[in-house]
């Protein structure tokens, strides 16, 4: 089950999706006895959007599918639906990456710094740092196209806002996440509740504004604020936002 899932989602491009999720639906639904088998695609589809984040518009549409193709399954003593079981997996992988290592923003800073001298960027310590917040940022991305394709609901998207803005200030790694989050999803939630997202923005704000933030985090702060100001629409052009780089 596990090779044949992942040989589907290696296949998968936007031209395919219709196809390709109609095949993974037709797998799962005839797999009844095997309970975990949505456990499985779900963890399966999540791996894949969090190591190929430029592709999470394409992972979140087929999880959009999916949602509607697939049966529900007995998780213990309850049903519970591929969408619940992806909004679980998001929900407990977000908590995972942002409760790992306090050391990591120590070395994440040191990386700034040029190679010379900076024997830490050759540690396996690095590497683990470096994995763990490329998937922050792929996980956050991939939350925002799930909301725009209307898989999973506000409170998910609150809870993540919550998390990133707890600390005062949040760190370099909370605001970036927090700008990927506004510049995937941010024009849906201006639809859908404008003062909660100026709230958002007022605080996102006054952390732009604290001497203690780096130019770089108060750029990419006002990076999303000018986005919000020109209606959600890249500068230059009319296609859709670019996302914060590192």
């Amino acid at each position: 089950m596990d090779h044949k899932i992942r040989g589907l989602l290696n296949k998968i491009v936007y031209e395919s999706s219709a196809s390709i999720s109609s095949q993974i639906a037709t797998l799962i639904n005839e797999c009844r006895s095997t309970d975990e088998a949505l456990s499985l695609l779900v963890r399966l589809v999540c791996e894949h959007a969090l190591d190929s984040s430029g592709f999470s518009g394409l992972y979140a549409s087929l999880c959009q599918a999916l949602t509607e193709k697939l049966q529900p399954e007995f998780v213990g003593d309850r049903v519970q639906s591929f969408r619940e079981l992806l909004i679980d997996h998001c929900q407990t992988q977000f908590a995972l990456l942002w409760n790992t290592g306090e050391d990591a923003a120590a070395i994440t800073n040191e990386t700034h710094q040029p190679i010379e001298g900076n024997p830490r960027m050759f540690s396996d310590e690095y590497y683990d740092v470096q994995k763990a917040r490329r998937h922050r940022r792929g996980l956050v991305q991939f939350i925002g196209e799930l909301y725009r394709h209307e898989v999973v609901e506000d409170k998910l998207v609150e809870d993540c806002t919550e998390r990133l803005l707890k600390n005062n200030p949040p760190g370099e790694q909370e605001v970036e996440s927090l700008c990927i989050l506004f510049s995937v999803m941010g024009q849906f939630l201006e639809g859908k509740d404008p003062a909660r997202l100026d709230a958002y923005f007022e605080r996102m704000e006054s952390i732009a504004n604290m001497e203690s933030v780096s130019p770089r985090i108060s750029s990419l702060i006002q990076n999303v604020i000018e986005l919000r100001q020109r209606n959600w629409v890249a500068r230059g052009s009319g296609n859709a936002p670019p996302l914060p780089r590192s």
